[in-house]
Formats: C-alpha cells, sequence, structure tokens
C-alpha cells in the first residue's frame, strides 16, 4: 500500500497469476473503503443518529409517562391544606398562651390589691375579676370559631370577701397555668406532625422535579440530535462517501520473471547455515561419546 497525495491509496499485489493479482487487490481496496467509510465515514454516523432518536424519543415518552403518573396520584394539595391547617392551630395556640400568661399577669395585680378580710370586694375589682374570667372563658375557642362576647355581670362576684376573691384568683391562676400547658404540649405535638408533613411534601416535590428534569432532558437531547440529524443529511446529500474504489486494478500484461539469481544466492546462505548447524551438532555429539 503507498499514497498518492493526500487523498488517495493505491493497494499494489504481485503474484505469479496476474489476473489473480488484479482480483487480490480490487478485493482488498474494496474491503478498505468499507472500512473507512464505517468508521469514518458520515453514513454510519447517521445510521448511529437515527438510533439515538428512536432512543430519545422512547425515554421521552417513559419520562412524560411518569410525570402524568405521578400527578395522578400526587398527594401534594392534600399534605398542603393539612399544614396549612395544623399551622393555623399552631398559631392560635401560640396565641392562646400569650393571651393566657396577660391575664395571669393581670391576676397577679388583681390579687396584690386584695388582702384576707372579710371585706366586700369593691364594685370596680368585681367588675375587673368577671371580666378576666369573661376572657379565660373565651380562650376555649381558637381558629375561625365565632366568639360571643359579653358584657360582665357585676353580680357574677357580687358581695364576696376579699379572701372569697383571692381564693376565686389562686383558682383562676391555677386553671390558666394548666391551659398554658396544656397548649404547648400540643405545640410540640403539632411542631413534629408539621415538620413530618413538610419532609413528606418536600420528598413529593423532589420527585415531581426529577420527572420533569428528566423528561425535559430528553426533549432537549431529542431536539440537538434532530438538529444534527438535518445537518448531516444535507452533508451527504453534497459530498456523499468519503472513501471509494476510484478504479478496479488491472492485470498486468506479462507477469513477473522469476529471479534465479537472487534466488540462487538465497539458497546458498541457507545450505551454508544448515551445514555449519550440522558439522557442531555432530562435533558435540563425539565430545559427550568421548566422556562417557
Amino acid at each position: 500500500v503507498s499514497a498518492v497525495g493526500v487523498s488517495q491509496l493505491r493497494f499494489e499485489v504481485t503474484d505469479t497469476d496476474p489476473q489473480r493479482a488484479a482480483t487480490l487487490a480490487t478485493v482488498w481496496a474494496e474491503k478498505a473503503a468499507e472500512w473507512i467509510e464505517f468508521n469514518y465515514g458520515l453514513g454510519g454516523f447517521a445510521a448511529m443518529l437515527d438510533a439515538q432518536i428512536v432512543q430519545t424519543q422512547q425515554n421521552y415518552a417513559e419520562a412524560q409517562s411518569a410525570l402524568e403518573t405521578f400527578l395522578a396520584e400526587d398527594q401534594t394539595p392534600v399534605l398542603q391544606s393539612r399544614v396549612s391547617a395544623q399551622t393555623d392551630t399552631y398559631s392560635c395556640l401560640e396565641k392562646r398562651v400569650i393571651a393566657a400568661s396577660a391575664l395571669d399577669k393581670r391576676l397577679d395585680e388583681l390579687k396584690e390589691k386584695l388582702t384576707e378580710s372579710d371585706d366586700p370586694v369593691t364594685l370596680s375589682d368585681v367588675l375587673l375579676l368577671a371580666s378576666i374570667r369573661q376572657d379565660i372563658d373565651t380562650l376555649e375557642t381558637c381558629g375561625s370559631a365565632g366568639v360571643i362576647l359579653q358584657s360582665p355581670s357585676p353580680t357574677l362576684f357580687n358581695g364576696i370577701s376579699s379572701t372569697q376573691g383571692l381564693t376565686v384568683i389562686t383558682s383562676l391562676n391555677e386553671n390558666l397555668q394548666q391551659r398554658i400547658a396544656n397548649s404547648q404540649q400540643d405545640q410540640e405535638t403539632l411542631q413534629k406532625k408539621i415538620l413530618k408533613l413538610k419532609v413528606e411534601l418536600e420528598q413529593l416535590n423532589y420527585r415531581f422535579n426529577e420527572y420533569v428534569r428528566e423528561r425535559d432532558q430528553a426533549k432537549l437531547l431529542y431536539t440537538q440530535l434532530t438538529y444534527q440529524q438535518s445537518v448531516m443529511e444535507s452533508i451527504l446529500q453534497q459530498s456523499g462517501r468519503v472513501a471509494d474504489v476510484s478504479i478496479e486494478a488491472v492485470a498486468p500484461e506479462t507477469a513477473t520473471l522469476p529471479k534465479p539469481l537472487a534466488n540462487t544466492a538465497v539458497a546458498g546462505m541457507l545450505g551454508l547455515i544448515l551445514g555449519s548447524l550440522g558439522a557442531l551438532g555432530v562435533n558435540w555429539w563425539k565430545k559427550v561419546e568421548t566422556s562417557t
């Protein structure tokens, strides 16, 4: 094989049969062209592109189907609704704790004004105690439930003594402390539930984003491959194959003459080598017998 310029190869075969030499040269040239076309030709690359496009279409269809199945079974709206409802309840409990603490402080302030005695509680303190009691009752409602407020009745604690008033205040203090403790415990429980729901939501959002990403990647790859395919088709239409047999081999008119001088020289050299080896072998064998 020899190069002719920068774009051609020449196959030359020597054989005792001129026609067989020409046939061998032609066959080898055709095989070489096929190998070059397969490994470096645009046709093979175009076929590979076609297979990749089919695979990409299948990947896109599978990703789209998986996304649709996920959306059909998606529990995100339900979980979001539950998170919203429980978050509202948590906020309500937080407001309840703040309100109960404020009422507890008002009771302490009223308690400081009273001393243990049989003297009746003043009307203003009775109204204040009745107002606090009503505010405590409203702590039971939470969220969007309606609250019916009524003016504190002065007869609720009318005529009680200071000692009785202190007893009522102590009882209300204990009631408020219990409500605060219960509300804080409910807050801790809700906080764990809300955290769990948010983790589930994040997992669902991650799965959704993964399905969308896989589908979009398949779509993008399909777009790129189809563009490459259109470019490749245009190139193939213009240039065709990258390797082909330009002309078939022609058998020479006369066979190659034998070279008797060269053949004799080669035979003589081979005979000399074989003779030398034989002499060395005989000499070695005699020495072995003498030694024995």
